[in-house]
Protein backbone atom coordinates (compact mmCIF):
# COMPACT_ATOMS: atom_id res chain seq x y z
CA UNK A 1 0.00 0.00 0.00
CA UNK A 2 1.43 3.35 -1.00
CA UNK A 3 0.97 6.27 1.39
CA UNK A 4 1.16 9.80 0.08
CA UNK A 5 1.82 12.67 2.40
CA UNK A 6 1.08 16.23 1.52
CA UNK A 7 3.43 18.82 2.97
CA UNK A 8 1.53 21.94 3.97
CA UNK A 9 4.50 24.10 4.83
CA UNK A 10 6.99 25.77 2.56
CA UNK A 11 6.11 27.29 -0.77
CA UNK A 12 2.45 28.43 -0.78
CA UNK A 13 2.28 27.59 -4.50
CA UNK A 14 3.00 23.96 -3.60
CA UNK A 15 -0.69 23.05 -3.22
CA UNK A 16 -3.79 25.11 -3.74
CA UNK A 17 -5.61 24.18 -0.52
CA UNK A 18 -4.61 24.41 3.13
CA UNK A 19 -6.42 21.65 4.98
CA UNK A 20 -5.39 18.15 5.97
CA UNK A 21 -7.19 14.85 5.70
CA UNK A 22 -6.02 11.94 7.82
CA UNK A 23 -6.65 9.22 5.25
CA UNK A 24 -4.12 6.95 6.97
CA UNK A 25 -6.21 6.97 10.15
CA UNK A 26 -9.35 6.09 8.18
CA UNK A 27 -7.47 3.28 6.44
CA UNK A 28 -6.37 1.97 9.85
CA UNK A 29 -9.92 2.17 11.20
CA UNK A 30 -11.20 0.22 8.19
CA UNK A 31 -8.42 -2.35 8.61
CA UNK A 32 -9.16 -2.72 12.33
CA UNK A 33 -12.89 -3.10 11.65
CA UNK A 34 -12.15 -5.78 9.08
CA UNK A 35 -9.88 -7.61 11.54
CA UNK A 36 -12.70 -7.55 14.13
CA UNK A 37 -15.23 -8.42 11.40
CA UNK A 38 -17.37 -5.64 12.83
CA UNK A 39 -18.92 -2.66 11.03
CA UNK A 40 -17.74 0.84 11.95
CA UNK A 41 -20.54 3.21 10.95
CA UNK A 42 -18.71 6.29 12.30
CA UNK A 43 -15.61 5.63 10.21
CA UNK A 44 -17.84 5.00 7.19
CA UNK A 45 -19.70 8.28 7.71
CA UNK A 46 -16.43 10.18 8.11
CA UNK A 47 -14.96 8.60 4.99
CA UNK A 48 -18.07 9.40 2.94
CA UNK A 49 -18.09 13.03 4.14
CA UNK A 50 -14.37 13.30 3.43
CA UNK A 51 -14.94 11.97 -0.07
CA UNK A 52 -17.58 14.66 -0.63
CA UNK A 53 -15.07 17.34 0.44
CA UNK A 54 -12.36 15.92 -1.81
CA UNK A 55 -14.79 15.76 -4.74
CA UNK A 56 -15.69 19.42 -4.17
CA UNK A 57 -12.00 20.39 -4.14
CA UNK A 58 -11.40 18.40 -7.34
CA UNK A 59 -14.30 20.18 -9.04
CA UNK A 60 -12.91 23.55 -7.97
CA UNK A 61 -9.41 22.65 -9.14
CA UNK A 62 -10.65 21.55 -12.55
CA UNK A 63 -12.24 24.99 -12.99
CA UNK A 64 -8.99 26.79 -12.07
CA UNK A 65 -6.46 27.92 -14.67
CA UNK A 66 -4.03 25.17 -15.60
CA UNK A 67 -0.57 25.46 -14.05
CA UNK A 68 1.93 23.28 -12.20
CA UNK A 69 0.38 23.91 -8.77
CA UNK A 70 -3.07 22.94 -10.07
CA UNK A 71 -1.69 19.76 -11.62
CA UNK A 72 0.11 18.81 -8.40
CA UNK A 73 -2.95 19.60 -6.28
CA UNK A 74 -5.23 17.52 -8.51
CA UNK A 75 -2.83 14.58 -8.30
CA UNK A 76 -2.89 14.67 -4.49
CA UNK A 77 -6.66 15.04 -4.37
CA UNK A 78 -7.15 12.15 -6.81
CA UNK A 79 -4.84 9.98 -4.67
CA UNK A 80 -6.88 10.82 -1.58
CA UNK A 81 -10.05 10.05 -3.53
CA UNK A 82 -8.83 6.59 -4.52
CA UNK A 83 -7.81 5.80 -0.96
CA UNK A 84 -11.15 7.00 0.43
CA UNK A 85 -13.06 4.94 -2.12
CA UNK A 86 -11.15 1.85 -0.99
CA UNK A 87 -11.88 2.62 2.69
CA UNK A 88 -15.58 3.10 1.94
CA UNK A 89 -15.75 -0.09 -0.12
CA UNK A 90 -14.12 -2.09 2.70
CA UNK A 91 -16.36 -0.60 5.38
CA UNK A 92 -19.53 -1.11 3.31
CA UNK A 93 -18.63 -4.77 2.93
CA UNK A 94 -18.70 -5.08 6.71
CA UNK A 95 -21.95 -3.14 6.96
CA UNK A 96 -23.69 -5.42 4.46
CA UNK A 97 -22.38 -8.47 6.32
CA UNK A 98 -23.96 -7.14 9.53
CA UNK A 99 -27.45 -6.91 7.93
Amino acid sequence: MQHLSIPMSGNPEELLFDWQLDVSRLEKEAYDAKQRNQADPWALAEAECSLDLVDAEITAMRAAPSNQARTKTLAHLEAWRLRLERVIRNLKTLTSDAD
